[in-house]
């Protein structure tokens, strides 16, 4: 008797889309990788927000592109966190920052 069992790996990914405005959420079922795209033409001060409402403490990953305050991405905890971005060069680079975390 043989028997088979396939598996699958899921690799969830979150796009936000910058096109669409400037504030997102998301609440991640699993380890997310994040991905920015259609930022506006290099010259253009952008700034957005995504609100995180993360309560089993999913991984995240984050673009290559963001350049993190403090020089490393936060850690990541269980609970609501805000993070806030801005691009000056049509998202070459991405500055980021922990707004808060822990919020009710």
């Amino acid at each position: 008797k043989i028997i088979y069992v396939a598996i699958r790996s899921v690799d969830p990914k979150f796009t936000l889309d910058l096109s669409t405005g400037n504030r997102f959420s998301f609440t991640p079922t699993a380890a997310t990788e994040l991905i920015f795209s259609n930022p506006p033409a290099s010259g253009t001060p952008t700034g957005f927000s995504l609100e995180v409402e993360n309560s089993s403490g999913y991984a995240l990953t984050w673009p290559s592109s963001v350049k993190w305050h403090g020089g490393s991405a936060p850690s990541v905890n269980a609970g609501k966190s805000v993070y806030v971005f801005i691009t000056t060069d049509g998202g070459t680079t991405y500055y980021g920052k922990l707004a808060g975390e822990g919020i009710a």
